[in-house]
């Protein structure tokens, strides 16, 4: 989160000066940890040395233009351009039966966990999309009220074209820039990794009935269990090929 009293006047606050703030922030934790050093040093007698003061951080902080510069500029917008595509792909590969446990509820919560954590991020990034789009709305003069977009792909697809084309008062806007600047990269980021999730193939206990060997497997989300051994039953069609019920109806059978 950005913290404008450890970045100098004029400094930009998007993500260029990232590694800047860390070191003066830990540059802060290091005097107030030396502060109470010293408080216990001179508590015991002034024995010994005194703590050492922390060095402070020889560290540069980009301009910004006027709040965010040119070059993280062009990233939120081709960050913010992203996100449509990779939610898609989000959508894509979480189709709505992705297997959540009871740990996934929110505590204290009355409301079933949604079978899909795909689109709870495109709920979720649309409000925080909405939220950012009022509120910018808001500070502009005779502005209409954003417009109800729904909750669709197609939604998300409109309301970044509006970011999109309004990002330069954004990120020039004192109460937004620095909070959208790193939210649209923490979101792209957060879906670009949901986005690369597929379907995993797991293996079975039980060894395969025709070639007596552990290859059965199982798509998630996937009724189908097969054998991967190419060998399996070559004079007889194919290798195996079974629901989850007759795979569950074998395990019984193995186990009586």
């Amino acid at each position: 989160m950005f913290d404008p009293s450890i970045s100098p006047e004029g400094a930009c606050v998007g993500s260029c000066n990232h590694r800047s703030r860390e070191a003066w922030r830990a540059y802060h934790k290091a005097r107030e940890a030396h502060a109470a050093a010293v408080e216990a040093w001179l508590a015991a007698g002034q024995q010994g040395e005194p703590p050492a003061e922390p060095e402070q951080p020889d560290v540069r902080f980009w301009p910004g233009a006027p709040l965010v510069c040119e070059n993280d500029k062009a990233k939120v917008r081709a960050a913010l351009a992203d996100l449509d595509e990779l939610m898609t792909l989000r959508l894509l590969y979480g189709d709505g039966y992705e297997a959540r446990g009871e740990s996934e509820r929110v505590s204290g919560s009355a409301e079933p966990p949604s079978p899909s954590s795909a689109y709870d991020d495109l709920n979720d990034l649309l409000g925080w999309l909405r939220h950012h789009e009022t509120t910018y709305r808001a500070s502009q003069l005779d502005w209409l009220t954003a417009p109800y977009r729904g909750a669709s792909a197609s939604a998300l697809t409109s309301a970044v074209g509006w970011l999109s084309k309004h990002l330069d008062g954004i990120l020039a806007h004192p109460e937004l820039a620095a909070e959208f600047a790193e939210g649209v990269l923490r979101w792209t980021r957060r879906i670009d990794q949901a986005a690369k999730a597929r379907p995993r193939r797991r293996s079975k206990p039980l060894r395969c009935p025709q070639c007596h060997l552990a290859t059965l497997s199982q798509m998630d989300g996937e009724d189908k269990i097969e054998c991967r051994n190419r060998d399996c039953g070559a004079s007889r069609g194919g290798p195996v090929v079974m629901t989850q019920d007759e795979y569950d109806a074998l395990v019984l059978e193995k186990a009586s």
